[in-house]
C-alpha cells in the first residue's frame, strides 16, 4: 500500500473517532423537519417523487408555506433519508397494533427516538462525513503535487494538515452531529469530487505516458457535480473554484480552463430547471416579513402594549400592524454583515464558544461607529486585496482567501437575504480555505524558522499543528455531548445566545414538551383506571411537571420582549398556562386565572398564526373552554355558566369526547336528562370502550328514571352498560385499593339500578357481593 493510501485511512478513522460518541444521540434542531416528521420520508420509498417535485418544507407543513427568500430544493438528502427509512425502520403501529397509514394512504415507517433508525443515521454521517475527509485529502495531495513537482515534501504536508485541520474543526459539528446536515456534507462530498475528477482529467490529457489506458474521468465529475448541487445549492460556487483551482495548481491556460469547466453548466441547467420548475409555480404568495426568517427587522421604538389580562405580567401590542416590524437602514443592514463576517473568521481561528442560536437578538444591531464592524471592513479588503495582488504569483494562501470568499458569498447575506444572522453550519464548505491558509502559513513559517537549513523543521511543526489537531478535537468531541437532543442542545446553547428571541422560546417549548410527556407516560400507566382512580395517581407527579412549566414561563416572556409578535411564543405561553390550569393541587381561582390566560395567549397565537397551524390553536382553544366549564361548574357551582363555557368548546371541537361527557353531566345537575342523555353517548360513540363514560351513562338514565316513572326501559340499558363494566373490572390486573374503588361503584350503582327496577332478589346478591369487596384486603 502506497503511503498516501495509508494516511487517506487515517483521516477517515479520526472522522469516525472523533464523531464516534454521536452515535447514542437522538434527533435534534432540524431533524424533524427534514426525517422524523417528514411525511415523504416516513413513506420510504413510495414518498421519494414527493420529495424530488417539491418544496423541501412541504413534508413536514403539509403544504408549500413558502416561508423563507427564494425557497429551499435540496432533495438528494431527503431520498436518502427515505431509502434509508425505506430498508431500515421498523413500521409504525397504528390501531390494533395494524401497519400505520398517513392521510394520503401510505404506509409510514416509525422513525421516531424510541427506535435504532436515529442511531443508525448518526452513524451514517460519520461514515459519509469521514468520506469526505478521505476525498479531500486525495484531492488536496493531487493539487499540491501538480503545483509541487519538485518538492512532494511540501505536497504532502500542506494536504495532511489541510485534510487534519478540516476532519477535526469543531465548526463542524452542526452539520455532522446533526442528521440533518447530510446535505452540507454531500454538497462538499460531491463538490470535492467533482475538482478531483476534473484535475484528473487534466492531468491525465497533459500526461505524455500513451502506456497507461485512458479513464474517463469527466462522465465522473459531471454526476458528481448534478448530486452536490441537488444535495445543496451552494455547490453552485464550485463553478468558480474549479477553474480557480485549474490556474492556481495546473498549467492550464485559460482557454483550457474554460474548456475543462463548461460541460459543468450541463448538471447547472439541470438542477436550476428542476428548481425553478418546483419553487416557482404560478400564484406563489409572498414571502411574509418575519423576524425569525429576517434578522434586519427592527420594533417600532413607539410600539404600545397592555397587560393581557388584569394583574398580568404578560405584555401583548395594543395595535400591531404591518408597520410593527420595518427594515432597518440599509447602513445598519450592512454594518451587521460585516460584524458577522469577522465573527465567523475569529469562530475558525478559535471555535469557542458555539452556538445553535444566532438569531435576533443574538447578533445585536450594528453600525459603522462599531469597532469591530470597523475592524472586519479593514480585514476583508486587506485579504481580497492581496489575494488578488497574487493571483499571478499563483500564491496558494491567496487561493486559500479566493476559495473561502467565493463559497461564503452565497450565505453572507450581501448577494441576498438568508433567514438569519449567521449560522455554523455556513462554514462547512468556506471553512477548507481556512484550512489551507493554515497549513500554508504554518509551513512557510517552518522555512522560515529553519533558516539557511535544507531542511525545515518538519517534527517541531507537525509538534504543533499537533497540538492545534488536539485541540480541535477535543472541542468537537465535547461538542457533540451537546447536540444528544433539543433539550440538552438548547439548554446548552442559551447560555450563549443570551438575547437570541428564537432559542429561549425553543428551550421553553422542551421543557413544556417534557412536562406533558411526563403526564403521558403516567398516563397510559394506568390506563384502564376510573377518573377518580386516575386524578389520584396523577397527583403524584404533579409537582415535577408544574415545575418544568414554570421554568419555561421567564424565557417565554424574554422571548415576547423581543419578538412581541411571534406566534410561537404566545403559543407556548398558551400551552404552558393550559397545563397548569389543570393542575388539581391548585386552587380553583389558580387554576381559572391560569385557563383565562391561556384562553387569551391563543388568542394572540391565532392572530398572528402562520398557514397550517390555524386547526390546532382552535381545538386547543376549545380545551381551555372545557377547563373553564369543569372548574366553574364543580369547584363554583355556577351550572349555566358551566355549560355555556362547555357549549363553546363542543363548537370549536365536536370531536372531544371528555367535553361532551362533562356537559352531560352539567346537564344532569340542572336536571335536564333529556340533554344529559344525549350529551353523553355523543361521548361515548366518541370512546365506545370507556368505562368512566359509561358509567356516567348509566348513571344518567337511572337518574332519569328515579325522577320519571315512565322512562324505566332506560334502567334496562344502564344494567347492560353497568354488567358489561362490572365484567371487565373483575378482570383488571393487580389485587389493589383503586381497582376495589372502581368495583364499589360500579356494585353501587347495581344496587340502586335494581332497587328502582324492584328486582329485591338481585338487590341481596350485589349487596352481598359489595360487601365481599368491602372486606377485602387491598394493598
Amino acid at each position: 500500500m502506497k503511503e498516501y493510501q495509508k494516511v487517506q485511512w487515517v483521516v477517515f478513522a479520526l472522522a469516525l473517532l472523533i464523531y464516534a460518541n454521536t452515535l447514542p444521540n437522538k434527533w435534534a434542531l432540524d431533524d424533524g423537519i427534514s426525517i422524523h416528521k417528514n411525511s415523504f420520508v416516513k413513506r420510504g420509498l413510495s414518498g421519494i417523487p414527493d420529495i424530488l417535485s417539491k418544496e423541501a418544507f412541504t413534508g413536514f407543513y403539509g403544504q408549500d408555506m413558502n416561508i423563507v427568500e427564494g425557497g429551499r430544493y435540496r432533495p438528494l438528502s431527503p431520498v436518502i433519508f427515505a431509502v434509508q427509512a425505506e430498508v431500515l425502520a421498523p413500521a409504525e403501529k397504528g390501531a390494533n397494533e395494524q401497519a400505520a397509514i398517513d392521510k394520503a394512504g401510505y404506509r409510514i415507517k416509525d422513525l421516531s427516538e424510541e427506535t435504532l433508525f436515529p442511531h443508525i443515521l448518526h452513524v451514517f454521517n460519520a461514515l459519509w462525513y469521514g468520506l469526505l475527509c478521505l476525498l479531500l485529502y486525495r484531492t488536496l495531495l493531487l493539487l499540491f503535487r501538480a503545483k509541487q513537482a519538485s518538492n512532494s515534501g511540501k505536497a504532502e504536508f500542506l494536504a495532511l494538515v489541510s485534510a487534519l485541520i478540516y476532519t477535526v474543526h469543531p465548526l463542524h459539528t452542526e452539520a455532522v452531529a446533526n442528521v440533518k446536515g447530510l446535505d452540507e456534507i454531500l454538497a462538499m462530498l460531491g463538490s470535492v469530487a467533482t475538482l478531483y475528477f476534473v484535475i484528473r482529467h487534466y492531468l491525465q490529457h497533459r500526461s505524455e505516458d500513451t502506456h497507461q489506458p485512458p479513464q474517463q474521468f469527466m462522465p465522473w465529475a459531471l454526476v458528481c457535480y448534478t448530486l452536490a448541487l441537488f444535495a445543496k445549492e451552494n455547490a453552485v460556487t464550485f463553478m468558480a473554484v474549479i477553474p480557480l483551482a485549474l490556474w492556481f495548481f495546473t498549467d492550464a491556460n485559460p482557454k483550457s480552463i474554460i474548456k475543462l469547466t463548461a460541460p459543468l453548466l450541463l448538471p447547472l441547467l439541470l438542477f436550476l430547471g428542476a428548481r425553478s420548475a418546483v419553487l416557482h409555480q404560478p400564484n406563489k404568495g409572498e414571502v411574509a416579513e418575519e423576524l425569525m426568517n429576517d434578522p434586519f427587522l427592527v420594533l417600532d421604538p413607539t410600539a404600545q402594549y397592555t397587560p393581557l389580562m388584569p394583574n398580568s405580567d404578560i405584555k401583548r401590542l395594543t395595535n400591531p400592524s404591518a408597520n410593527t416590524f420595518v427594515k432597518m437602514p440599509y447602513s445598519n443592514q450592512l454594518a451587521t454583515n460585516f460584524y458577522t463576517w469577522g465573527k465567523y473568521l475569529q469562530l475558525l481561528a478559535v471555535p469557542y464558544p458555539l452556538t445553535v442560536d444566532y438569531y435576533p437578538r443574538h447578533i445585536a444591531i450594528k453600525s459603522f461607529t462599531d469597532i469591530g464592524v470597523l475592524f472586519s471592513v479593514i480585514l476583508h479588503v486587506c485579504l481580497l486585496g492581496w489575494a488578488l495582488y497574487h493571483i499571478r504569483k499563483k500564491k496558494i494562501v491567496a487561493f486559500g482567501i479566493l476559495y473561502y470568499l467565493i463559497t461564503f458569498s452565497p450565505v453572507s447575506n450581501l448577494l441576498f437575504p438568508i433567514g438569519t444572522n449567521m449560522a455554523e453550519r455556513f462554514m462547512f464548505m468556506p471553512s477548507l480555505g481556512f484550512c489551507i491558509i493554515v497549513a500554508s502559513g504554518l509551513y512557510d513559517f517552518g522555512k522560515k524558522w529553519s533558516g539557511k537549513k535544507e531542511v525545515i523543521q518538519v517534527k517541531t511543526i507537525y509538534l504543533g499543528v499537533g497540538a492545534l489537531v488536539c485541540v480541535y478535537a477535543v472541542l468537537t468531541f465535547k461538542r457533540n455531548f451537546d447536540w444528544k437532543d433539543d433539550l440538552t442542545l438548547f439548554s446548552k446553547d442559551i447560555t450563549v445566545s443570551v438575547n437570541s428571541g428564537k432559542i429561549t422560546t425553543d428551550l421553553a417549548s422542551q421543557l413544556i414538551n417534557k412536562a406533558i410527556r411526563i403526564r403521558a407516560e403516567k398516563e397510559a400507566e394506568i390506563e384502564g383506571l376510573s377518573a377518580v382512580q386516575k386524578k389520584a395517581v396523577m397527583q403524584e407527579t404533579e409537582a415535577e411537571q408544574a415545575e418544568l412549566v414554570k421554568q419555561a414561563l421567564p424565557l417565554l416572556k424574554k422571548s415576547l420582549a423581543i419578538h412581541p409578535m411571534s406566534n410561537e411564543a404566545w403559543f407556548q405561553i398558551a400551552n404552558a398556562h393550559l397545563f397548569l390550569g389543570g393542575i388539581e393541587s391548585q386552587t380553583p381561582d389558580e387554576n381559572l386565572n391560569h385557563l383565562n390566560t391561556a384562553l387569551l395567549a391563543y388568542e394572540q397565537a391565532y392572530k398572528y398564526r402562520p398557514a397550517g397551524r390555524d386547526t390546532v390553536i382552535v381545538k386547543l382553544t376549545a380545551l381551555c373552554y372545557t377547563g373553564l366549564g369543569k372548574i366553574v361548574g364543580e369547584k363554583f357551582g355556577d351550572i349555566n355558566a358551566s355549560i355555556q363555557l362547555l357549549q363553546k368548546a363542543t363548537t370549536l371541537d365536536s370531536l372531544n369526547a371528555e367535553t361532551f361527557m362533562i356537559l352531560g353531566t352539567a346537564y344532569s345537575m340542572k336536571p335536564d336528562f333529556v340533554k344529559s342523555i344525549a350529551y353523553t353517548q355523543k361521548s361515548l360513540s366518541l370512546r365506545p370502550n370507556d368505562r368512566d363514560t359509561r358509567k356516567n351513562l348509566a348513571t344518567a338514565w337511572q337518574r332519569y328514571a328515579f325522577a320519571d316513572a315512565t322512562q324505566k326501559s332506560g334502567l334496562l340499558l344502564a344494567e347492560k352498560l353497568l354488567l358489561e363494566v362490572l365484567a371487565e373490572e373483575k378482570k383488571l390486573p393487580g389485587n389493589n385499593v383503586l381497582k376495589r374503588d372502581a368495583l364499589l361503584k360500579t356494585l353501587d350503582l347495581l344496587v340502586r339500578n335494581y332497587t328502582i327496577q324492584g328486582k329485591p332478589d338481585k338487590v341481596r346478591e350485589y349487596q352481598n357481593e359489595l360487601l365481599k369487596v368491602k372486606a377485602s384486603t387491598y394493598e
